[in-house]
């Protein structure tokens, strides 16, 4: 349930307001069985979360150089005897330099209630979603940005360049060892630590003529940092991409003919994997014999290989009197490139040494796809 306002006091204001209430149902499950015969269960009690909050905002004109954005949200959280009520205030300013520059600054505290768990050391991306509890506090986030925004040419082209930082308190991760598939409670799979990250935004666009487009880079950084992970060092965070780049181009033939093209590039995750493995003597455990053992380096050490992709498409629009359609041949992924998808983990036996090594190998989805579509309005 949502309901938004908007009230006009003066020229000068333009003041939002609202409330919103969301109900959540969240169905855990787990694997159980015996033996080799496994099933998926409903492990746990379905869990009932309500979370919403009210809000308002005030877009403020001080005079012709000067705006401000100020706003303030007041979140809440409820699942049984757990309750949470926040404070959330934000701030913007604007400050035109002339009719081509202006500068912006702004501040905003965010609460998170409902977490997103991800996984760098299985072979599936393993990714959960699960509701604050009296184990999962919610995360906090706070953020400063600024950027210096020019256009050249009567607004024919925008640049800009923005910075940030984002400090975040309360972060989740998987516990070394979790065993998320068999856990009854996965709260009881996490620990908790925190994280920040920090960059610059590059972007430059170009919006009349036959060729339009932009270009956007960011050079971004981000850590993490647990007490119960990693020695308690600092790690990269598994999102920790430190280049990304997107390229996008339409150039118009004439009114019915239209070319497009879109390249995008980003480095890799970061992933857990082994450096190596040994062998332990289970002694009369379990019959005699040895188990293997997988011997890790630092957490996130190493990085998946680099996402690049092209896309190019072909429009044909046709204006009717009362609608107007257009016949789109597009190709994704022009080159075939395989990005990674997930790492799997196997093992090979290396005569010469008489050891087994562990073998990582790279799975990858969605090569070249031809696609034709025909969309119309009226």
């Amino acid at each position: 349930a949502k309901i938004d306002f908007d009230w006009f006091p003066s020229l000068r204001h333009r003041i939002k307001f609202g409330t919103q209430h969301t109900y959540h149902r969240f169905i855990p499950a787990a694997i159980t069985g015996e033996g080799s015969e496994l099933d998926l269960i409903n492990a746990q009690q379905t869990k009932y979360v309500h979370q919403g909050g009210a809000y308002i905002n005030d877009e403020f004109i001080i005079d012709t150089r000067l705006s401000l954005n100020l706003g303030f949200r007041i979140p809440y959280f409820i699942y049984k005897d757990t309750k949470h009520i926040g404070a959330e205030p934000r701030i913007t300013a604007k400050y035109s330099i002339d009719e081509k520059s202006s500068v912006k600054a702004g501040y905003t505290w965010m609460n998170q209630y409902i977490h997103l768990v991800t996984n760098s050391t299985l072979s599936l991306p393993m990714d959960l979603w699960i509701p604050s509890s009296n184990i999962v506090k919610p995360q906090v986030a706070q953020q400063v940005a600024a950027g210096y925004f020019h256009n050249f040419e009567n607004d024919k082209y925008e640049t800009s360049v923005e910075v940030y930082y984002k400090d975040m308190r309360n972060m989740i991760e998987y516990k070394e060892g979790a065993q998320i598939f068999f856990s009854n409670n996965i709260d009881e799979e996490l620990v908790f630590g925190n994280g920040w990250s920090y960059g610059a935004e590059f972007f430059v666009k170009k919006n009349e003529g036959r060729i339009t487009g932009w270009v956007g880079y960011t050079h971004a950084y981000a850590f993490r940092k647990f007490p119960d992970l990693n020695a308690g060092k600092k790690f990269p965070a598994k999102y920790d991409r430190r280049h990304d780049l997107s390229v996008a181009m339409v150039y118009n033939f004439n009114k019915r003919w239209s070319f497009s093209a879109v390249f995008v590039y980003g480095s890799g995750h970061s992933l857990t994997l082994p450096f190596g493995s040994y062998n332990v003597p289970m002694g009369n455990f379990g019959g005699g014999g040895q188990t293997q053992v997988y011997d890790y380096v630092e957490k996130n050490f190493y990085k998946l290989r680099s996402y690049n992709r092209m896309d190019l498409g072909i429009k044909y629009t046709t204006e009717h009197k009362k609608w107007q359609s257009d016949w789109r041949f597009d190709i994704y992924n022009v080159y075939s490139r395989r990005n990674p998808y997930l790492v799997m983990l196997s093992e090979k036996y290396d005569a010469d040494a008489n050891v087994t090594k562990p073998i990582a190998q790279q799975i990858s989805l969605f090569p070249i796809i031809p696609s034709v579509s025909y969309n119309f309005k009226f």
